[in-house]
């Protein structure tokens, strides 16, 4: 997929009326995205703005974003607590930056292999760094096993990508980094 088409999601009424914070209900637009990315694989693309309250998706096409929009307008929590802002292109001659959208891993106690006093420190220095790069993370629940996970986002300076291979969450990956144009 090329990033030539983008649009965002926007959540509403955070933490006015609903008493829910804004990263909460961006989590839950990503959990509505997740399954729809899972299907159509490699086809859209994710960007996190650092606007807690906006999400932006890629595909290559405009049809590609028409498709989410329908499947998402049928979610009655998106009709309530989000609004999809109306698809754009991304220009020909865009020469503004670009950004690398990764997950960033954090191993759990239980998978590390270090002993003694080695035991934890990987997992201390990971997460010491996403509180010191302030790194976006998500609150999500596995549709396969039903336990609470958190995804935690790495944005990096990027460059044009030729072809982009975004996984289920449409993020980049350790072994496949692509960049995102950071248009205005």
């Amino acid at each position: 997929m090329k990033p030539d088409w983008f649009f965002d999601i926007e959540v509403l009424n955070a933490g006015e009326d609903s008493g829910i914070a804004a990263p909460v209900l961006r989590g839950t637009v990503l959990s509505h995205l997740h399954p729809f990315f899972k299907r159509h694989p490699v086809s859209y693309a994710l960007a996190v703005p650092r606007d807690v309250r906006k999400l932006r998706i890629f595909a290559s096409a405009r049809e590609d974003l028409d498709r989410l929009v329908e499947y998402l307008s049928r979610i009655n929590w998106i009709r309530d607590y989000a609004r999809m802002h109306y698809p754009r292109s991304v220009p020909a001659d865009f020469a503004g930056p670009w950004t690398v959208y990764r997950r960033y891993r954090i191993p759990t106690l239980k998978t590390d292999r270090k002993k003694d006093e080695q035991h934890g420190a990987l997992r201390q220095r990971r997460l010491n760094t996403v509180i010191g790069e302030k790194m976006d993370y998500f609150k999500l629940r596995s549709s396969s096993n039903q336990q609470v996970f958190t995804l935690v986002v790495e944005r990096r300076a990027g460059t044009l990508s030729g072809d982009c291979q975004p996984n289920g969450y449409g993020l980049s990956s350790g072994e496949n980094a692509f960049g995102l144009p950071e248009v205005p």
